[in-house]
């Protein structure tokens, strides 16, 4: 017994002194972070081989496929193909043709959004949904790319293996699609301002997750990119009404105030996180939530222009991006790839973090497997739970700018000079060349 003992605390040791001086330890926040990112990995292949998606389920068409988002975009696109875009904000007509797991699915894009899935209708739905599994994974992977973190296949990894990256595959969401558009935005806006606002454009068809991108344009005064992508999502826009009339957008605004987003609202609210969701549990009137959203959007579009101004842009990003979730008005766990993205982001300006804030960080990686075990023991115990997570958010954005080096604070006089070059300074370990 006392062999055993010895071997377990040599084990023991060994595996300490790796978690405190191996380099990929090191690189990757911390031995805490490191280890809870080991353990959302496994959880995320425990759920993905122990849960039935239907994932790869090619043989249905949407009449007969299982629950997954993606049908609803689908069929906004067969409406639109067949010259009934309008009724796609028809909860009864939308879901005339869905299979009895899919019928509470509604559409909820605007309707520029049918320029895009009108061409998928036109194709079988096991031949669409192929297509957006195959985008979504390579929208992962660029995403990891345009980061240009020095750290091997570690980023990927990460991010593959995220929770975000399994619940928008597990219910076909186009999450993923839409948060690498507005990162890539994001990082190469004043180099390539063209294609990036036709990134933020095409964004727009999931609006609710870049409500702070026109203030971070602004206050990084990247006026071309924020003229591009105005004039482009007025472009969209245009198309939208040439090709299915004005009455999709009347039908689209009645649907926003009593139609089905407030049902949406009702229903989702359990699985939401967010501020604006966390007041709904205590009675809040919907004017109130809406009231008190518009007054966190506009405290987080202060703390964006504070830190584009005050801080390198570099140094900026991460917190511009945990502003971003915190302001968005809807924010499920398949959207939690951006979270991922913002720790990414931290990670290629400051490689070591405290043991706090590893700890917050790593409370929040896991807080949607958290939220879904908890679903099990009833809708109270998640609801609860999601009241919390939107100040964890917070709190990992505040020790994120407290820890950064006091030596890369800069006033708007100093930083005046770079801008004019790059917008995007290179460091050791995150790089955009």
């Amino acid at each position: 017994m006392s062999y055993f003992m010895v071997i377990a605390a040599q084990w023991q040791a060994s595996y300490l002194r790796f978690l405190n001086t191996g380099p990929l330890c090191n690189k990757f926040g911390g031995p805490i972070f490191f280890t809870v990112w080991l353990v959302a990995g496994i959880l995320t292949l425990v759920f993905l081989f122990g849960v039935d998606h239907g994932l790869l389920e090619f043989d249905k068409g949407i009449a007969e496929i299982g629950a997954e988002d993606f049908a609803a975009f689908y069929r906004g696109g067969q409406l639109a193909l067949n010259g009934a875009a309008a009724t796609a904000y028809d909860p009864v007509v939308f879901a005339e043709l869905f299979s009895h797991e899919n019928k509470g699915l509604l559409f909820l894009n605007p309707p520029h959004a049918f320029l895009f899935f009108e061409p998928l209708a036109n194709l079988p739905y096991a031949v669409a949904r192929g297509i957006i599994i195959v985008l979504n994974l390579s929208a992962i992977l660029g995403l990891v790319y345009i980061l240009r973190l020095k750290l091997g296949a570690a980023p990927y990894v990460f991010t593959l293996f995220s929770c975000g990256s399994y619940f928008s595959f597990s219910v076909l969401q186009i999450s993923p699609i839409i948060i690498f558009l507005v990162i890539y935005a994001l990082i190469h806006h004043q180099r390539q301002p063209v294609l990036s606002a036709l990134a933020l454009a095409i964004a727009t068809i999931k609006p609710q997750l870049g409500v702070l991108i026109p203030f971070f344009l602004i206050s990084a005064r990247s006026w071309t990119t924020l003229t591009y992508a105005t004039v482009s999502t007025l472009f969209l826009f245009v198309l939208s009404v040439a090709f299915y009339g004005f009455i999709v957008w009347t039908a689209f605004f009645v649907s926003l105030v009593d139609g089905p987003h407030a049902v949406q609202f009702e229903d989702m609210i359990a699985s939401m996180i967010g501020i604006r969701h966390s007041l709904s549990i205590f009675g809040a009137s919907g004017a109130t939530m809406l009231l008190f959203q518009l007054l966190v959007t506009l405290c987080c579009s202060v703390l964006v222009w504070y830190s584009v101004r005050n801080f390198p842009e570099k140094q900026a990003l991460p917190i511009v991006v945990f502003l971003m979730c915190i302001a968005a008005p809807s924010f499920l766990l398949y959207d939690w790839l951006l979270l991922s993205s913002a720790m990414l982001l931290a990670l290629g300006v400051q490689s070591r973090w405290s043991a706090l804030l590893q700890i917050l960080a790593g409370m929040l990686l896991l807080a949607p497997y958290t939220q879904a075990l908890l679903r099990l023991r009833g809708s109270d115990a998640m609801i609860l739970f999601s009241l919390f997570v939107p100040f964890l958010m917070i709190g990992v954005c505040w020790l994120y700018i407290r820890e950064l080096p006091s030596k890369k604070h800069v006033t708007r006089d100093a930083n005046a000079a770079p801008r004019r070059q790059s917008s995007l300074p290179r460091n050791e370990v995150f790089s955009t060349q």
